[in-house]
């Protein structure tokens, strides 16, 4: 499939303007280009994307399927890309009174967005495949263009500025619908379904995304899928920079930030778990000072297992017992449970095969007062493909039975 940055920003804005106008005499006219650049940009655009873009008849022109899917996401990166030039400054964001999204190009997006993310302009360079030269042209035209530093030496270091920072995290959402573009177009044309990019936290890297992935694979074999796992706060920065289309797992109360939507799909309770044949194996409700002497292994501050596991304690005197172990990787949660008196507090999900196998057991009942919703994390106003619209109505449709019993 193309890569997004193939694509000619000025010919997608100009073309974009003949689904509004429906004639190429008044698109061009508002695009400000002549009606024969109009014309070469559209066929440029039709064979970049190899398929027709507008049907043409004697009262206009009228958009086909693929020129439908072009205009509204198009228009939608547009948008991202005129905040991210509001975002810069407010006395930039202008070139000779017109906003500077209409000039800037994908090179220059490119060179910003990749030195941004990759630190510097040699490590930037080697990841978008060009010249250390080029990647310095276009950063510096773009700084040009804004009419303020966007990145600064600090010793051998290239930091952005915040003005950066602001214009990079909208740039990347306009980058994310071009690609959404060219996957939907794709489709249009039979070459594959589209792809979905997971963030998975540790109960969805375990079961729920896989199941959720198999029905969804059973229902369009075409679909192509990417787990991506991290801490929440990494998911996070990149579901809010387009990287990522949707973050499945447990949800944070309050929500993180403005520009996300939590959607809560079933509730779990945790357990507390240990080895088998730990000296509490077999309590069918310990209370809590028998739980008190031992070493915890827990979830960092602000996790919701966490905040789970310090309302339990407080529940009862206010008194939890000392963190022995921070720590979110089951591997390393799993290696410290078989070799020790540990206790953690973890979905039942999560021990499911290790209980099966019996090297891990449950202690007492599931805590029923500690109810964790589990759902899906989206970027508020996102607009998914059909392919991730499916993947979320299998996740709905998953309801209390989400883990396939």
């Amino acid at each position: 499939m193309l890569d997004p940055y193939q694509i000619n920003l000025r010919h997608l804005n100009a073309v974009r303007a003949i689904s509004e106008h429906g004639s190429l005499g008044r698109a061009a006219e508002a695009a400000f280009v002549s009606q024969p650049a109009l014309t070469q940009a559209l066929a440029k655009l039709e064979r970049t994307l190899e398929a027709p873009l507008f049907e043409r008849h004697a009262a206009g022109m009228t958009p086909t399927p693929a020129g439908e899917v072009l205009a509204l996401r198009a228009n939608r990166a547009f948008e991202h890309l005129a905040q991210a030039s509001r975002l810069l400054h407010p006395a930039a964001g202008q070139r000779q009174g017109a906003p500077i999204h209409r000039y800037v190009t994908m090179a220059q997006l490119r060179a910003i967005i990749t030195i941004v993310v990759q630190g510097g302009f040699a490590a930037a360079a080697r990841a978008a495949g060009v010249s250390e030269p080029a990647m310095h042209r276009s950063a510096r035209e773009l700084e040009r263009l804004a009419g303020l530093p966007l990145l600064v030496r600090r010793g051998r270091m290239i930091e952005p500025t915040p003005a950066a920072e602001r214009f990079v995290q909208k740039a990347r959402l306009a980058v994310a619908e071009i690609a959404t573009l060219l996957s939907e177009i794709a489709a249009l044309r039979g070459q594959g379904g589209g792809r979905i990019v997971i963030g998975a936290m540790s109960l969805a890297r375990v079961r729920l995304a896989p199941l959720a992935i198999a029905r969804t694979h059973a229902l369009r074999p075409d679909v192509t899928f990417s787990i991506i796992d991290g801490p929440y706060y990494e998911l996070l920065s990149k579901l809010r920079a387009g990287d990522v289309d949707i973050i499945v797992g447990a949800l944070r109360d309050p929500p993180p930030a403005d520009d996300v939507v939590e959607e809560p799909l079933f509730v779990d309770h945790p357990v507390i778990a240990a080895r088998a044949g730990h000296p509490l194996d077999g309590a069918t409700a310990p209370n809590l000072a028998a739980l008190r002497p031992y070493p915890w292994i827990i979830a960092r501050e602000g996790a919701p297992l966490r905040r789970a596991w310090e309302e339990m304690f407080a529940s009862a005197d206010g008194q939890a017992p000392t963190v022995a172990v921070e720590c979110g990787s089951m591997m390393a949660i799993n290696t410290l449970l078989s070799d020790g008196d540990w206790l953690t507090l973890l979905l039942p999900e999560l021990i499911r095969r290790e209980r099966e196998a019996g090297r891990l057991t449950v202690i007492g009942p599931p805590i029923t007062k500690a109810g964790l919703p589990i759902g899906l994390t989206t970027r508020r106003g996102w607009l998914p493909s059909a392919a991730q619209s499916l993947f979320i109505d299998v996740l709905r449709g998953m309801g209390s039975n989400a883990y396939g019993d």
